[in-house]
């Protein structure tokens, strides 16, 4: 799998209090196994709360939910599709 091309890249969606919005950061490998990683904003009680995924590449063009998929992050095993807290903030 190659990196897309960072200039070709464009938002997709503003936050807004109900949905997330999420970023693909590339590949990465972790005790050498393959896999993706991207960071999330969502909303969370009047705020928002920042998660980084990193998962398992399947090297299936079929599979769809990246939250679904075997995490490499020993922190976010037992809340899987939730990643790695980075953060919250409470809206001003």
């Amino acid at each position: 799998m190659s990196a897309p091309d960072v200039r070709m890249l464009r938002p997709v969606r503003h936050l807004t209090r109900a949905f997330a919005v999420e970023q693909f950061l590339g590949e990465v490998t972790v005790q050498c196994a393959r896999g993706v990683r991207w960071v999330a904003v969502d909303p969370w009680s009047g705020g928002y709360r920042m998660s980084l995924h990193t998962v398992e590449d399947p090297d299936d063009e079929r599979v769809r939910d990246l939250s679904s998929l075997v995490s490499l992050d020993p922190v976010d095993e037992d809340f899987v599709g939730d990643g790695r807290e980075l953060g919250r903030v409470a809206e001003a």
